[in-house]
């Protein structure tokens, strides 16, 4: 008994090490702001079609990673239903099986329809009224339903026959039932019990038999574990055990800190233990000796959401879903790149958000350097940070340098501060680390130098370095400083001119070169005092990309990279003493780019405002990563990026500080499927099949789709096109809806291809066939009524050609009247020559000259003004210079008509020659000549010729026509 006792206490001691290996997990919260109808989530799986599906304490819930869609569990035919959901299983039929608190009801994956499973077994015994703990499935075809209060039950597919077990019969209810079920690699069915131990089902005796009764007697077992020969037995309130199938014994697990946590749910990864307690997940892998806390974290925007454990789910691609009890489930997805992220807020965190540059310094400490917190330093050893004690109004850092015996820190408006750091604590064992919460403390000293001491310019310095000389150079808003005191005094440098100076940088062969905002990058030989200014050149693609540098950094081969404000990352090459700029046309994700730096694989990382770049120069290729990936922010800052000595990259965004392993980067092959989950018409959601749809003529319609990948579905891709309408295929990623507008009548075929978030492509398309009828007009119906239309007029025709032949009688008997017109076209037209000549003849046989004269003038100043109806006697009579009596009694005497007449004569005869052109109609020909009323004219124009002028019309035609 002590051996075996020693043994457990060196394997706990071995264990305990390593127990709080660091790492970081960051989640995506699924809950009510995805649309969950409640935090608390008892049951999750993902259906053979890829979607999710979430119990809560108040509804079943679908998620396709995009959207939420809540199933209301009720058996429409009996009214039955609840909504307690407690456990969730996919039989061979793609029939979900749904576990509730009365119950167990069955829904149709493919009508979203639910029956209530009312089987009973051969003695009569139904599962209802009591909540379902699990529903699992063996190798032969059965299907097990846990029902603490009523035993275990086998429903058999093939056979559909049910069968009740009670494993552990006892009369006190409240102990001794069957709490948890698992089914291991083999097939075996195990019953964990509160009080009874562990049971076993026996398929030669269909009956369970008792395996470790007295070794877990009065524990309640409540949740069940394969451990390939072993299995996990979580004690409720007490320790995680382990069984060995094999021999029966039982064990503790050595991870004490796991132990009384209230363990509530244990399942296997992989080499991983996924352990769920009240007091978050813990997550063991024995072969690296290793456990990692994962504890709750409700406030934090990548924590787990809740401490509560209900449920550990993975699903096909890899992602691992945490059902808690008040926050909903928090998904943990395998990433391209597993990115930790930094936020102030407790003790041993980073203390600002807002990182504006980074430095290593010595034994791997990486100092930063915030705008919001003022300076801190991460140290490896313990992988937590220190703040180094500043006043309230020295918070706000825009420069940083780093070597190993002096770390320097420029504020705004406030000088610098030269920092010298203490010795640094080896880092505590992680145990004690985890239990005691160390607020790390700072034991440098800080010498703060003000612009007066300084005697710099401008109080804010953007730029600080300290070169292989230890000599310090500083850049605020306006000018260079050197410093070759160690920093007791500074000395303007004339050599660069004034300029807004961002970033200074050494390069490895001693040269300085210098960022600025306006007037480009200077490089400055110390040995010679020769300075070059490098500057944009409009049209030469050889010059730096723009004039507003802000950041600098040296590769391994001796290239130079400055980050620029709307230009893009310029790459100079000392050899050539050329540029080459990657812009937006090369794929960047945006001009404005920050700090870049080399991995140790070649590769170039750099920030901008919309994600993170990996850049392959070799390849001039580039991957960029946002926050879809993990990154707490798109928007990066100036300077804030390192590459540490140890390959860790480390990056500050606008919104907290990143770092991660370049070397993990990891293409997710995740195939996802793909699925067109709702149509709208007229904007009223409508069922559909996959067989096609019949809509009605001038149909507005929208699909939603989605590819099922959840690592990030926001990343996720598409294209789709509508066959008959769309020639090219439309590509869209933030939009998961496509719209169209009144199809013409026809046969279409929507597709829709989605990928993952790194680009794998489905290579199966999603099509929903669609046939758009037609309008009334052509309908069925519509053609027997225009047979019936046609049927009439045919009848119609014939009555018409009737009717046509009495006419031919009628014509006959009118040939006489053609012959009478006839002689009366003689006396037309005599008539017209009446109409046209004889109007305004003068009285008597002659005229004297003077009198021709007279009247050719009076009628001509008459027709020079037949449109303006207003033209009267007085107006003729200024014409001719003669008073209205004189022209009134000239008129009398040569046309025996009174001068108003005259006129009107005037007007009537050209209305008589335009209506005998045939050019105009009456309506247009009346306001010719001056007449507003076309009634007024017809009647004057009848009475003066006898014929009104419709009648003159018909008249002149009928002659043309005989001519």
């Amino acid at each position: 008994m002590n051996e075996k006792l020693l043994l457990f206490l060196l394997s706990v001691c071995f264990f305990l090490p390593v127990s709080s290996a660091t790492g970081q997990y960051n989640f995506i919260h699924v809950n009510g702001a995805n649309g969950l109808s409640n935090s608390h989530v008892k049951s999750i799986i993902q259906d053979s079609y890829g979607f999710v599906w979430l119990g809560t304490r108040n509804g079943l819930n679908r998620y396709d990673g995009v959207s939420m869609q809540v199933y209301p569990c009720c058996d429409e035919a009996t009214g039955r239903g609840n909504q307690v959901i407690s456990a969730l299983f996919e039989d061979t039929h793609r029939r979900l099986w749904v576990g509730t608190d009365d119950g167990v009801y069955l829904q149709d994956l493919a009508t979203g329809k639910f029956t209530f499973f009312d089987v009973r077994t051969a003695a009569g015994e139904q599962i209802t009224g009591n909540w379902i703990q699990d529903i699992v499935a063996d190798r032969s075809g059965n299907i097990w339903v846990n029902v603490p209060n009523q035993g275990v039950f086998r429903y058999h597919e093939a056979t559909g026959k049910l069968s009740h077990y009670i494993p552990c019969p006892g009369e006190d209810k409240s102990k001794d039932f069957p709490q948890s079920i698992c089914v291991d690699g083999e097939g075996t069915v195990w019953i964990g019990t509160y009080g009874a131990g562990i049971y076993r089902y026996n398929p030669a005796k269909d009956t369970y038999d008792a395996v470790a009764k007295e070794a877990l007697k009065g524990d309640f077992i409540f949740t069940l574990c394969d451990y390939g020969d072993e299995l996990i037995v979580g004690v409720h309130e007490e320790e995680l055990k382990r069984f060995n199938k094999k021999t029966g014994e039982v064990s503790i697990f050595p991870a004490p800190e796991i132990h009384r946590k209230i363990i509530r749910y244990v399942t296997c990864f992989g080499n991983e233990l996924w352990v769920g307690t009240q007091n978050g997940v813990y997550v063991i892998n024995e072969k690296q000796n290793s456990l990692q806390h994962i504890p709750a974290d409700a406030e934090g925007a990548y924590g787990l959401g809740d401490a509560i454990i209900d449920k550990i789910y993975r699903d096909r691609e890899g992602g691992t879903w945490i059902c808690t009890q008040f926050g909903g489930v928090s998904y943990l997805p395998v990433r391209t790149i597993d990115f930790s992220i930094h936020l102030p807020g407790k003790p041993g965190a980073a203390c600002g958000r807002r990182i504006s540059e980074l430095a290593e310094g010595k034994d791997g400490l990486v100092w930063i350097g915030t705008q919001d917190g003022g300076v801190c330093y991460w140290n490896p050893q313990t992988g937590l940070f220190t703040t180094v004690p500043e006043s309230p109004d020295r918070r706000n850092v825009l420069s940083l340098f780093a070597s190993d015996d002096l770390v320097g820190a420029g504020y705004f408006k406030g000088g610098i501060d030269l920092i010298t750091p203490g010795l640094v604590t080896p880092g505590l064992t992680a145990p004690c680390a985890s239990a005691v919460s160390p607020r790390p403390s700072f034991n440098g000293r800080v010498q703060t130098l003000y612009p007066q001491q300084l005697g710099i310019s401008e109080g804010s310095v953007f730029a600080l370095h300290r070169d292989r000389q230890g000599v310090i150079w500083l850049g605020d808003g306006w000018n260079i400083f050197r410093s070759v005191d160690g920093g007791r005094t500074f000395g303007k440098m004339k050599q660069f001119g004034y300029a807004f100076m961002r970033d200074i940088l050494e390069d490895r062969n001693g040269t300085i070169w210098v960022a600025t905002m306006g007037n480009g990058v200077f490089r400055y030989n110390p040995a010679t005092d020769e300075t070059v200014n490098y500057r944009h050149l409009p049209g030469d693609t050889t010059s730096i990309g723009t004039n507003e540098v802000t950041g600098i950094s040296e590769d391994s081969k001796g290239f130079l990279w400055f980050s620029t404000d709307r230009g893009g990352l310029s790459r100079f090459n000392p050899e050539t003493a050329t540029f080459r700029t990657y812009t937006e046309t090369d794929g960047l994700p945006d001009d404005v780019t920050y700090k870049a730096v080399e991995d140790q694989q070649h590769r170039i990382w750099f920030g901008t405002d919309r994600g993170l770049v990996c850049l392959y120069p070799e390849a001039d290729s580039l991957h960029v990563f946002t926050r879809n990936d993990g990154l707490p922010d798109n928007q990066f800052n100036y300077k804030s990026a390192l590459a540490a000595a140890d390959g860790t990259i480390w990056m500050g965004t606008i919104n907290g500080l990143v770092s991660f392993n370049p070397h993990t980067i990891r293409r997710n092959a995740f195939v996802p499927p793909v699925y067109i989950t709702r149509m709208r018409v007229q904007g009223r959601e409508t069922p559909f099949s996959s067989e096609g749809v019949h809509l009605p003529y001038r149909s507005n319609i929208s699909f939603d789709f989605v590819a099922l990948s959840y690592s990030s579905p926001e990343a996720n891709r598409y294209a789709y096109k509508m066959e008959g309408i769309d020639n090219e295929w439309i590509h869209t990623s933030d939009i998961h809806t496509a719209s169209y507008a009144q199809l013409p009548p026809g046969d279409y075929v929507f597709r829709v291809r989605g990928s993952n978030n790194d680009g794998v492509w489905n290579p199966v398309e999603a099509t929903l066939p669609i046939r758009i009828l037609p309008p009334w007009w052509r309908t069925v119906w519509a053609y027997l009524i225009y047979i019936i239309l046609l049927s009439g007029s045919f009848v119609f025709t014939l009555r018409t050609y009737r009717r046509r032949e009495v006419q031919k009688i009628r014509e006959q008997q009118l040939l006489a009247e053609l012959a009478r017109e006839r002689e009366a076209h003689r006396t037309h037209e005599l008539f017209l020559n009446q109409i046209t000549y004889g109007a305004c003849t003068p009285q008597g046989d002659t005229m004297t000259r003077a009198d021709e004269q007279l009247m050719s003038q009076l009628i001509a100043k008459v027709r020079e003004n037949l449109a303006d109806a207003n033209y009267n006697v007085e107006a003729l009579a200024a014409a001719m210079n003669m008073s209205r009596s004189s022209l009134h009694r000239k008129i009398k005497s040569l046309t025996d008509l009174s001068s108003l007449d005259f006129i009107r004569v005037i007007r009537l005869k050209r209305a008589a020659e335009l209506l005998q052109e045939g050019e105009l109609r009456i309506n247009e020909i009346c306001d010719r000549v001056g007449f507003q009323s076309p009634s007024y004219f017809a009647k004057i124009f009848q009475k003066q010729f006898g014929v009104t002028p419709t009648e003159f019309i018909s008249r002149n035609r009928q002659r043309t026509e005989d001519k």
